[in-house]
């Protein structure tokens, strides 16, 4: 594996791994709104580049629940990665509670590799669709 595809892998991982956290926190009530809202924003400008957001936005994000959270590395597999000078497009499946894939789109900058945006594949429509990340 090359430089970049293990930069942009453990990127992915610790992207999910943060989430993940950030989603248990959304189950604790003694924690304050301002608090899950300035974790996640910390998330975001560490792991994703800066832009405005067309799909979702950091003030409405959803969160999965006790063992089976929208972003969890143990249920996360990377099924390929393709770069394409400063463009990476990353596939993956979410296997729980069902498989799911997914298609990151990463963007090298100064700051390394950020997650650009996601899609997610609709087997119904049999095609790739924007997602939130």
């Amino acid at each position: 594996m090359d430089i970049d595809k293990k930069e942009i892998t453990q990127i992915l991982m610790s992207f999910f791994q943060e989430e993940m956290a950030w989603e248990i926190m959304q189950c604790n009530p003694e924690l304050s709104e301002d608090i899950k809202l300035a974790t996640i924003k910390e998330i975001f400008d560490k792991y994703c580049s800066p832009k405005k957001r067309v799909i979702g936005n950091l003030e409405t994000r959803s969160w999965g629940y006790d063992g089976v959270y929208n972003y969890n590395p143990a249920n996360e597999k990377i099924t390929s990665i393709t770069i394409d000078g400063v463009s990476a497009m990353v596939e993956t499946i979410h296997t729980e509670p069902f498989d799911e894939h997914f298609r990151f789109v990463m963007k090298k900058t100064k700051q390394g590799w950020r997650i650009d945006s996601k899609k997610a594949f609709s087997s119904w429509k049999q095609k790739w669709e924007n997602a939130i990340i």
